[in-house]
C-alpha cells in the first residue's frame, strides 16, 4: 500500500520534468566528454608530431640518404593521426562497451546463472578468433602504411621534378608506375577488409548461436517451471547489452591492433639513436695549440659504397 501511495504521488508533469532533467544532464555530460576527448586527442597529436619531428631532425645525414622523404612525411602526418585517434576514440569506446558487457552479464547472472553459462560457451572461440585476427591486422596495417609511404614519396618526387617529367614526355609512364603502386596498396587494403569482415562475421555467428542456445534452454526451463516467461524475456533483453558490449570490444580491439602498426613506425623513429651526435667531435680552442695538418682526407656519402 505504501508503495502504491508513493507511486501515486508522482504526477505526469513531474515524471516528464524529471525525465527532461535527466536527459539535460546527460546531454551536458556528453558535451563535456566529447570536448575533453577532442582536446586530449589534439594535444596527444601535437606531442607525437613534435617528438617525431624532433627525433627526425636529430638523425645523422646518412639516415636521410636511406629514408625517403615521403615515408618520413607519412609518419608525421598519417601515423600520428591514427595513433591519436585510437587513443581518444577506440579506447574510450572499449571502456564503455566493457562496462555494458559487465553490467549485462551481472544482471543475467542474477536472473539465471544456468542460462548465462550457456552464453559463456561461445566466448572462448570468439576470444581466440579476436587474437588471431588482431595479430593479422597489425601486420597488414603496418605493410599498408609502408606502401602508403612509398606511394606518397613517389608522388612527391615526381611533382618536385615535374618539369623534367614533361621535358622527357614521361607523363604516361609515370602514371602507369603510380597506378601500379596504388594497385598494390589496394590489394593490401582488400586483405585488411577481408580479415576484418571474416572476424566480424564470426562474432555475429557466435552471438546468434548464443541466442538460439539460450532460447532452447530457456524454453525447456519455462516448460519445467524453473523459469518464468517474464524472466526469460528479461534475460534476453539484457543479453542485448552483453552482445553489444562484446561486439564493440571486438571492433575496438581490431582498431587498436591496426593502430599498433602505426605506433611501431612512429616509436622506431623516436627511439632511434643517431649514429653521429652534433658536437661529438668538436674541438675547443683551449684544448689544443699550434696548427693542423690534413693527411689522407677524402669524402664520400655515408649511404654509398663508392
Amino acid at each position: 500500500a505504501a508503495t502504491a501511495t508513493a507511486a501515486a504521488a508522482w504526477t505526469l508533469p513531474q515524471v516528464v520534468t524529471g525525465l527532461l532533467a535527466v536527459f539535460a544532464v546527460g546531454a551536458v555530460a556528453d558535451v563535456g566528454r566529447l570536448y575533453a576527448l577532442s582536446l586530449a586527442g589534439e594535444r596527444i597529436l601535437r606531442t607525437l608530431r613534435v617528438r617525431t619531428f624532433e627525433a627526425l631532425l636529430a638523425q645523422e645525414a646518412a639516415f636521410f640518404d636511406r629514408a625517403k622523404s615521403g615515408e618520413l612525411v607519412s609518419r608525421l602526418a598519417t601515423d600520428t593521426q591514427v595513433v591519436a585517434s585510437t587513443l581518444t576514440s577506440s579506447i574510450p569506446s572499449a571502456t564503455r562497451r566493457a562496462a555494458e558487457a559487465v553490467g549485462g552479464a551481472a544482471v543475467m547472472a542474477y536472473l539465471s546463472p544456468a542460462l548465462l553459462g550457456v552464453c559463456v560457451l561461445v566466448i572462448p572461440p570468439i576470444t581466440a578468433g579476436a587474437l588471431l585476427a588482431g595479430r593479422r591486422l597489425q601486420t597488414l596495417q603496418r605493410d599498408a602504411l609502408d606502401r602508403t609511404s612509398k606511394l606518397t614519396d613517389r608522388a612527391a618526387e615526381r611533382i618536385a621534378l615535374v618539369r623534367l617529367v614533361k621535358t622527357s614526355s614521361a607523363e604516361n609512364r609515370e602514371v602507369r608506375a603510380y597506378d601500379t603502386l596504388a594497385g598494390a596498396l589496394l590489394e593490401l587494403q582488400l586483405r585488411v577488409a577481408r580479415t576484418s569482415a571474416a572476424f566480424f562475421g564470426a562474432v555475429g555467428l557466435g552471438a546468434n548461436t548464443a541466442i538460439v542456445l539460450v532460447l532452447a534452454a530457456g524454453a525447456d526451463m519455462v516448460r519445467t517451471d524453473t523459469l518464468t516467461v517474464g524472466g526469460l524475456t528479461s534475460f534476453l533483453l539484457y543479453s542485448v547489452y552483453l552482445a553489444g558490449g562484446l561486439g564493440g570490444l571486438g571492433r575496438a580491439y581490431t582498431d587498436i591492433k591496426r593502430a599498433a602498426g602505426a605506433s611501431q613506425r612512429i616509436f622506431e623513429l623516436i627511439e632511434r639513436k643517431p649514429k653521429l651526435v652534433d658536437g661529438q667531435f668538436l674541438l675547443h680552442r683551449a684544448t689544443w695549440h699550434g696548427g693542423f695538418h690534413f693527411r689522407d682526407v677524402y669524402f664520400r656519402y655515408a649511404a654509398r659504397k663508392a
